[in-house]
């Protein structure tokens, strides 16, 4: 079998790597760089990837999701079995954990042999990424009709991983009469939201600014959540709340998409964009039950087609298009009431 290792500490790499290439195995790279073994695993055919804690470049879980959209493969984590932040990786994709061995223990033979079975055991529960061309192509051609043709006042928009670029294409292409507000949540670090809405601004003939509390936008404009609080709408005001992280992230698409589909009704349309994990999804299910519209970025023009691929996944997307399309598509839903 094919298999990348990445880990922190050498012994343990080069211990692990002769042990496997003793035992007929192809170690492609052993490595302590997350971002290094994200990009190997993600450019080439593996059988598996094992993984260790606190690498550089990436994080385990930013490394499990990319690897679960774009290549899925077994992954095998060797650290604490006990750790929160582990149990989460479980419960979205992870394989399994192996307990951090010591440097005895993994001279040991009977270890070895124990190890070797488990990660041929990983190998043979290989993961498959379904095949979602069938269901895209049936929303294409029959997808569900809203309740209302016209009179959509508001558009939330979500995007992770390759973000800013797609909403600069969808925004530069909206017209400063642009009849609804646009809110938007972008995962980013912190501190970087107000660079990203000057840019913005400036490539776009709307008005694009940071959103604060009690927050009424008007049509032309279009407010980006600050991070480190998720943004929410209730009276037609929007505003910050506290609480914890919704699929690893805060602000959250879900709590936008989900409270504006409550306060708008038919009156909304959600666009989900690239990005990775599950983030928007079930908004974007509510938005639907509400009677709103639901676009999401195609696979074809996704940096990762995470996000969008998980709206599609519980048929939460009533068009899937490519990016140059979306800004079109609303431009005639919203000033033309056609839905087509």
């Amino acid at each position: 079998m094919k298999v990348i290792i990445a880990n922190n500490s050498a012994i343990l790499r080069q211990i692990l790597g002769d042990l496997l290439r003793e035992n007929g195995d192809q170690v492609l790279l052993q490595t302590a760089s997350g971002r290094e073994s994200a990009d190997a695993a993600l450019g080439a055919k593996i059988d598996l990837l094992v993984l260790g804690e606190n690498l550089s470049g990436l994080s385990e879980d930013e490394i499990l999701r990319l690897i679960t959209e774009k290549n899925p493969c077994p992954v095998i984590l060797i650290g604490n079995p006990e750790a929160d932040a582990n149990r989460i990786l479980l419960q979205h994709g992870l394989l399994r954990i192996i307990p951090k061995p010591s440097i005895e223990e993994l001279q040991e033979k009977s270890y070895q042999q124990k190890l070797l079975a488990e990660l041929n055991q990983a190998v043979s529960a290989r993961p498959h990424a379904p095949d979602l061309s069938g269901r895209i192509k049936s929303i294409i051609k029959n997808a569900p009709e809203p309740k209302s043709a016209a009179g959509i006042e508001h558009v939330v928009i979500g995007s992770s991983t390759g973000g800013p670029n797609a909403l600069k294409a969808i925004l530069e292409k909206l017209p400063a009469d642009f009849p609804a507000a646009i809110s938007v949540v972008q995962h980013m670090k912190e501190g970087q939201e107000a660079n990203l809405a000057s840019w913005l601004d400036k490539c776009s003939s709307l008005h694009v600014r940071l959103a604060v509390n009690n927050d009424q936008p008007v049509p032309g404009e279009v407010i980006m959540a600050a991070q480190g609080r998720h943004l929410i709408v209730k009276n037609r005001i929007f505003y910050y709340i506290d609480g914890p992280k919704v699929n690893f992230q805060i602000p959250a698409v879900d709590r936008l998409f989900t409270s504006a589909a409550a306060e708008y009704g038919a009156r909304l349309a959600g666009v989900l964009l690239t990005g990775m994990g599950s983030d928007g999804a079930k908004g974007c299910a509510e938005i639907l039950k509400n009677g709103g519209i639901t676009i999401v970025q195609d696979e074809q023009t996704s940096t990762v087609f995470g996000m969008p691929k998980a709206a599609i996944e519980i048929s939460a997307a009533s068009r899937v298009l490519p990016l140059d399309a979306i800004a079109g598509y609303l431009m005639d839903i919203i000033k033309r009431g056609s839905r087509d």
